[in-house]
């Protein structure tokens, strides 16, 4: 669940929590409860996972990902299909392209 949510950096609703328990104080605890997915707006984040076993036996993994999935993913341009890429001419302050350095019309 947590690869999956880095993916698409969208946070999946809980499903069967509908009433917070009224003896756990969230006063000063910034936290949401979503019902519903919710969009993040970030391009990578990093998320942890807990497992508290029986007995003591405890373990954390963090993980890092960035979007793969969604309208945040990073696209790669392909330079091949561009006309040309205009820059700024560190001479004249106009615009030349990037990949013949020459004045772009």
């Amino acid at each position: 669940k947590v690869m999956l949510t880095l993916q698409s950096m969208t946070l999946p609703p809980n499903l069967h929590c509908r009433i917070l328990n009224p003896n756990i104080d969230s006063e000063g605890f910034p936290m949401i409860i979503g019902t519903d997915a919710i969009e993040t707006f970030k391009d990578s984040a990093y998320a942890g996972c807990s497992g508290f076993g029986f007995g003591g036996s405890d373990a954390r993994a963090d993980f890092y990902g960035q979007v793969k999935k969604g309208p945040l993913a990073k696209t790669a341009i392909d330079l091949k299909r561009l006309a040309f890429v205009a820059t700024t001419c560190q001479k004249c302050g106009g615009p030349m392209c990037w990949l013949s350095g020459r004045a772009v019309p």
